[in-house]
């Protein structure tokens, strides 16, 4: 069978099942009933006449029974060890029971006594099941608790006749009775346990005698109404197949048997619904089919038309092919073309059909937006599709003198971008002329006609733009042409310029050069009469003190002039490292031996952390000169508390290295703290510009202000770059990182130096003895000393160090007098060897 499609697929249960699961339901439950009635009714029965028996055999027994006897057997008795009694009146009066057992074998009889009235407690006195199952006796003067009963126990029976007529669920009934004495006094109770298993046996053949019945009328019911079922069930199978062959397209189904049928019940009405059903879907359908093939061939219209009218760019055209086809391919009556004006107040007919449309384009027939009596304006005030079946009972239909054959009529708003920019009207010569199939194909093709005006515009606007684009070019073109004769001019101006800066520059570089040879002769021989009148032992105080102020004064101008041809050779790109392999420490130790000395005339505390053993390589004059720049600066403008020379260092793998090559990349980390006066944090950037000086009401030194620009830029050479970190009043922090290539060197002591790396806040060993230089280098150093040229004595230390490292401490001890400007020491030193040697 097919369905309708749903998310789940039913499941398919015949009329006949249904009925048949219906009857065993009804059945069921008639049955269950009927069963629980009649099982109840024969198990009361069977309980009331066993009551009655119980009752007659209890009242017939407690008779016979001698009540006094059986109260002194109970108080004079002697209880044997097992339980029983050897006393006669016991034996008698259990061959009293036993009479009644024997006539009536399901009765169980026995006796008792109740000693406290207020209690549920009893004491047996005799039983007869002493003489079938001493298992199952209750023992002389044995006590046991009555448990309360609905219908009377035990302790109830002392006072009347009790029947407990327990459920089928049990084998027993029981029933008791007082027994009397002489007097008519109540003494004991008789109590009897009745068996009832014929009770059950009769419920369960009652039980298997009702299955068996049902079972039987149930199978002969099912099968009756499985049987006339089928006179149901048959019409109406065959009416579900004539309507699926209906909902397949099949209209060829005999459903008129109704006709040929003496007595019609609601199953042949239903046929004969059926059969005009399929009459009128017949017919619908035909009228479908027909209404398909039109709007199919409509459908077909609109997307030529749109196809067309995206092709056509021609605003005229445009508008004069879309009236023609729609009228042509639509049959319709008439139909035109409003397009709202500039101003948007007016709806200007631009395009129409036949005779009608002409002589109304060109009289300029237009509506106002606002008309109230106009189909056409109401469609552009509402943006919504305005449908009339008949225009005669419109009130705010606009007639036409020249289409009076209209009845019908359709106005559908042309869009662009959400707003109204015309109207497609559209007449029908007959009433109702129009349907919503009408109203949706005409909005599709509004659309596409919105599109094709707003790309015919935007066609003419690109026309208009694309002529002024070419005369915009042509100018841009001449413009153009000026500006590469402008710029070859402004070029050839620019070389000229560029050649007379070299050229500046070139003679400023000679004449740097010139003057700093110029000016470094006289000032030596300054410098060194300076010392040599100073050796004068008659000078006064005042005469000294000038001479050391015109000393100074010629060291720091020597020194001025170096810097700046330093920075002249930096900017002109010919100042060059020289990289040379020098060992670290000592390196570093000669430049600290300086200014831990300068440090300690300041009372500052100097901290060096060194480095490990490592011999490095790079320019060691252009590191030096940075350093010296660094710590020189730390003393100067620190006043109290610290100084802390920093180097910290981290090796890795050389990716260049060949094989077995020993040499590692190590990155420094070079640092100079101190807790001077500090730099404000909008002139951090200022002290590395050339000639900058930074005012500071703190402290003023002399200087020319180059010394951190060179050493930046030295830094930038080297691979690096210099940094500063400071806090007013509080101090400064210098630093600068440099990856150099290095060899990991082991430290021996030996008997000439031994050198020990502390931590940051260790002091250095005592120097080794000294040893000086050869006699040659001696001599030098000498006549440097007497003419004043402490910074030629300088570069010659340099020199003497490369020579051996034996020479480290004559050297330091040297270069902290030159640094201390001690002339007069230092000429001491120099003759003290020079005699020795001679010696």
């Amino acid at each position: 069978m097919k369905y309708l499609p749903t998310d789940k697929h039913p499941i398919f249960i015949s009329l006949r099942i249904k009925l048949l699961l219906g009857l065993m339901l009804i059945f069921g439950v008639v049955f269950a009933g009927t069963y629980y009635w009649f099982y109840n009714f024969i198990t009361d029965m069977a309980l009331q006449r066993i009551g009655e028996d119980i009752r007659n055999t209890l009242v017939g027994a407690a008779t016979e029974i001698d009540g006094d006897e059986l109260i002194a057997l109970y108080r004079e008795g002697i209880p044997r060890a097992d339980g029983l009694t050897d006393d006669p009146r016991y034996w008698r009066q259990i061959k009293q029971l036993d009479t009644v057992h024997k006539v009536e074998p399901r009765a169980w009889l026995y006796t008792y006594v109740q000693e406290d009235k207020s209690k549920r407690d009893i004491n047996f006195i005799t039983d007869v099941y002493v003489n079938y199952n001493l298992d199952k006796v209750a023992l002389f003067r044995e006590s046991y608790y009555d448990e309360p009963m609905e219908e009377g126990g035990l302790v109830e029976g002392l006072i009347t006749t009790t029947i407990a007529l327990v459920p089928a669920t049990d084998k027993w009934v029981s029933g008791y009775t007082p027994i009397k004495n002489s007097k008519g006094e109540i003494v004991a109770g008789l109590g009897i346990d009745f068996e009832a298993g014929y009770v059950m046996e009769m419920q369960h053949s009652i039980r298997n005698q009702v299955t068996v019945a049902f079972g039987g009328i149930f199978v002969i019911l099912l099968v009756l109404v499985y049987s006339f079922s089928q006179l149901f069930t048959r019409p109406i199978m065959k009416l579900s197949q004539s309507v699926r062959h209906i909902g397949e397209g099949s209209y060829d189904a005999d459903l008129l048997e109704w006709q040929k049928q003496p007595i019609i019940d609601e199953i042949s009405d239903l046929e004969q619904s059926f059969a005009h059903v399929i009459e009128v879907v017949k017919e619908r359908d035909r009228l479908l089919e027909q209404r398909v093939i039109e709007r199919t061939r409509q459908l077909e219209t609109v997307a030529t038309l749109s196809g067309r009218l995206n092709a056509i760019l021609d605003f005229e055209q445009l508008l004069n092919e879309v009236v023609n086809q729609v009228k042509e391919r639509f049959n319709y009556y008439h139909a035109h073309i409003y397009l709202l004006d500039e101003e948007r107040q007016n709806l200007v007919m631009s395009a129409g059909v036949g005779e009608a449309g002409a002589e109304m384009k060109a009289a300029g027939h237009h509506i106002s937006l606002a008309a109230p009596t106009s189909l056409v304006a109401r469609a552009a005030r509402t943006l919504e599709i305005v449908m009339v079946d008949d225009v005669r009972q419109a009130p705010d239909w606009l007639s036409n003198p020249l289409l009076p054959d209209t009845c019908s009529e359709m106005a559908v708003p042309i869009t662009v971008d959400e707003q109204v920019v015309g109207v497609l009207d559209v007449q029908q010569d007959s009433v109702a002329g129009f349907d919503e199939g009408d109203a949706n194909l005409l909005r599709s093709l509004a659309n596409h006609i919105g599109v094709a005006i707003k790309n015919a515009r935007l066609y003419s606007l690109a026309q208009q733009e694309l002529t002024e684009r070419k005369k915009v070019e042509e100018q841009l073109k001449q413009h153009r042409d000026h500006l590469e004769e402008l710029v070859a001019e402004r070029t050839i101006e620019l070389e000229k310029a560029k050649r007379a800066a070299e050229s500046a520059n070139h003679a400023k570089s000679e004449f740097l050069a010139n003057m700093s040879h110029e000016l470094r002769t006289p000032l030596n021989g300054i410098l060194g009469y300076t010392q040599i009148l100073k050796k004068n032992k008659e000078l006064t105080a005042q005469q000294v003190t000038g001479l050391n102020v015109i000393h100074q004064s010629g060291e720091h101008l020597l020194m001025l002039i170096n810097d700046i041809l330093d920075l002249s050779k930096i900017e002109s790109g010919k100042i060059e490292l020289h990289p040379t392999s020098f060992y670290l420490p000592s390196f570093l130790k000669n430049i600290l031996d300086i200014y831990r000395f300068q440090a300690e005339q300041k009372n500052l505390v100097f901290h060096y952390e060194a480095p490990p053993p490592l011999q490095v390589e790079t320019d060691d004059k252009r590191l030096r000169r940075v350093l010296v720049n660094l710590l020189s600066n730390a003393v100067k403008f620190t006043h109290k508390g610290e100084i802390v020379f920093k180097i910290t260092c981290q090796l890795r793998e050389n990716p260049a290295a060949i094989n077995s090559d020993p040499m590692k990349i190590a990155w420094l980390h070079f640092e100079v703290t101190d807790t001077g006066v500090g730099i404000k944090p909008d002139q951090l950037e200022k002290i590395f510009w050339q000639f900058a000086q930074i005012s500071n009401v703190l402290s003023r030194v002399e200087g020319a202000g180059i010394g951190l620009a060179i050493s930046r830029k030295l830094v930038q050479l080297m691979g690096g770059n210099l940094q500063v970190k400071s806090e007013l009043g509080k101090g400064s922090i210098f630093w600068f990182d440099l990856e150099l290539p290095a060899l990991e060197i082991e430290i021996k002591p030996s008997g000439i130096q031994a050198l020990e790396i502390k931590s940051m806040s260790e002091e250095l060993l005592p120097s080794a003895p000294l040893i000086p230089p050869p006699a040659a280098e001696l001599k030098i150093l000498f006549d440097l000393a007497t003419i004043g040229s402490l910074l030629d004595i300088e570069k010659r230390l340099l020199k003497i160090e490369k020579m051996g490292e034996q020479y480290l401490p004559f050297t330091n001890k040297l270069r902290q007098l030159v640094q201390g400007y001690d002339e007069e020491k230092i000429l001491a030193l120099l003759e003290r060897y020079i005699l020795t040697d001679s010696n």
